[in-house]
């Protein structure tokens, strides 16, 4: 399953990371980074400075590359 860390609140990409998912029909965890310290610690020593984050079975995907993932998801 994908993870998805980003922001419940004020985030414009992370709601349309959502969107995207949704319409493929994509099940993914949201994982919110402004209320889970140790995700945002990970995405952090990860390198990353802005959310959304994917990560599907240990590879890592920022907004940007949100076609690659869905692309190599079958999609």
């Amino acid at each position: 399953m994908i993870k998805l860390y980003g922001k419940s609140i004020g985030c414009g990409n992370c709601t349309n990371a959502k969107d995207r998912l949704d319409k493929y029909g994509i099940d993914y965890e949201f994982i919110d980074v402004t209320k889970d310290s140790e995700a945002l610690s990970l995405i952090k020593s990860l390198g990353y400075r802005q959310v959304p984050v994917f990560e599907n079975e240990g590879d890592w995907y920022t907004y940007k590359q949100l076609e690659d993932l869905i692309i190599s998801l079958g999609y």
